[in-house]
């Protein structure tokens, strides 16, 4: 008996995953790509799905959002949830297709319907945003609340801002710490730092300072821009079992400017740096010398000459 032929779609889609992810093979996108094709020239949805996210990120095939968006829509019009969700994002994004926030909500909704966690995550930010939909606190917190009940952490951070801050749900900062907590403990750099501001302040925990400084640290190692501001001033003072150093704080200081903090951008330029030491923004005039954006003097002055310098830096320059 032979086997039907949506059972060698599925097969054929499964191949083209394990070329994809380098299961057990070597990683081939392009051959990835070749067995994705067969499978969506079927019908078959996942294999639709998977193609278009290969013409999504150009993977084994030339990056085409046009391309990439007709084959989301072919799997979605067959209730593929992550097709739903993946032709959200192009009309959330205005890639492939012209922006259209209420065709976004149409998507994730069918997809959060089906209890797609990331979908759920997107269609609570429309609420929050009001893009697509009339801004509502009560629905949003609703739609993270049940992303967030799956485990997304980046849910499970927006639940505790909203149980932080009392919109649409109230204000319960214990409960916020929980689901700070929920998040940070899967390295989500936002809640970790967040967490962090919680022990800071002794907001729905018991102060902590050196808790505080584990979880803000550990954001900026993960990049948080304002976490790295934050570690920044530990290497200027000393704190949180750092050894103080004038150059380390130098150099996080823009590095957290790079990140696009905005207390960073605060006290550098627009405060010219006056809430630093004299050696710290004589060590950010050296890295920035040493970065080839700024020749004048190392003395400490932020000037016109400091100030544009930091700018360009702010600005990826």
């Amino acid at each position: 008996m032979r086997a039907p032929a949506a059972h060698f779609a599925i097969a054929q889609t499964k191949l083209g995953e394990i070329y994809s992810t380098g299961d057990g093979v070597e990683v081939d996108y392009e051959e990835a790509v070749k067995w994705y094709r067969l499978a969506a020239e079927q019908g078959n949805a996942e294999g639709q799905n998977a193609l278009g996210l290969s013409y999504d990120y150009g993977r084994g095939v030339e990056l085409d959002d046009v391309e990439a968006a007709r084959l989301y829509r072919l799997a979605a019009d067959q209730s593929l949830a992550a097709a739903q969700y993946n032709l959200a994002l192009m009309y959330d994004a205005g890639e492939g297709l012209a922006k259209n926030d209420e065709e976004a909500v149409k998507w994730y909704r069918l997809a959060a319907d089906q209890g797609y966690a990331a979908a759920q995550h997107n269609l609570a930010l429309m609420y929050d945003d009001g893009e697509g939909v009339g801004a509502d606190d009560a629905e949003a917190v609703k739609w993270y609340r049940l992303a967030a009940d799956q485990g997304y952490a980046a849910a499970q951070n927006m639940l505790a801002l909203h149980y932080d801050s009392g919109d649409g749900v109230e204000l319960d900062d214990a409960e916020a710490v929980k689901w700070y907590r929920l998040a940070a403990e899967q390295d989500y750099p936002s809640a970790q730092y967040n967490l962090g501001l919680m022990y800071e302040y002794g907001e729905g925990v018991e102060r902590d300072k050196q808790e505080a400084c584990r979880w803000t640290r550990s954001a900026a190692e993960l990049g948080h821009n304002e976490a790295t501001w934050k570690m920044a001033g530990m290497y200027a003072d000393g704190r949180c079992g750092l050894e103080r150093s004038a150059k380390l704080a130098g150099e996080t200081s823009l590095k957290a400017l790079s990140l696009q903090s905005s207390e960073a951008r605060g006290e550098l330029i627009d405060q010219r740096g006056r809430g630093l030491a004299p050696d710290v923004r004589r060590e950010i005039q050296r890295a920035l010398t040493a970065e080839g954006t700024y020749s004048g003097a190392i003395d400490g002055v932020f000037g016109t000459g400091t100030l544009s310098a930091l700018d360009r830096y702010a600005s990826g320059g």
